[in-house]
């Protein structure tokens, strides 16, 4: 189909949001992510082996050889919603590499820990079939969140008030 100068393709075959390992695995330390994350972009390597690391700044011992293979069939499926990402899989247990973008504030609702995947993906072990990532759910995010609307009611209150109300100020009487 064309559409002025583009031409619109239409995909054949949905785009799973799930996928599994499939390559070796290499772990890096945190600190040094961002300089062979980018090394392995340049030089192709992202068809050779997976960059994971953990961002919570612990080890990856409690990951053991087989969570890595890869399932021959595997049926999974995700509902994206606003601020969470549910997963269903039919094979806990194994290393699942979710296709959307890491960031800290993900947490999991079984308590699975979550590790960073190159480039920028979330993976992570889940525990059983269903998983539910929320997003956002910190402290300090909700002070933002109360602190912003506080700060609009009141912008809002100010702005909408009418002049008549407002106390005027005594005139000058000379």
């Amino acid at each position: 189909t064309e559409y002025g100068l583009w031409n619109l393709y239409r995909i054949k075959e949905p785009v799973s949001y799930v996928g599994f390992i499939d390559r070796p695995v290499r772990w890096i330390p945190l600190q040094s992510f961002k300089e062979d994350f980018y090394h392995w972009f340049i030089t192709d390597d992202f068809n050779k082996e997976w960059l994971i690391t953990d961002p919570s700044g612990g080890t990856h011992e409690e990951l053991s050889e087989p969570v890595f293979q890869a399932p021959k069939e595997c049926p999974t499926s995700v509902i994206v919603q606003f601020d969470q990402i549910q997963l269903h899989t039919e094979c806990p247990g194994t290393f699942h590499v979710l296709k959307f973008a890491y960031h800290s504030s993900w947490r999991a609702s079984n308590g699975e820990k979550i590790y960073m995947v190159a480039p920028g993906f979330i993976g992570m072990v889940p525990k059983a079939k269903d998983v539910t990532l929320r997003f956002g759910f910190r402290t300090l995010w909700s002070f933002a969140s109360l602190l912003s609307w506080v700060s609009l009611i009141l912008f809002l209150s100010f702005w909408l008030w009418p002049k008549s109300w407002r106390r005027k100020k005594p005139e000058d009487p000379a």
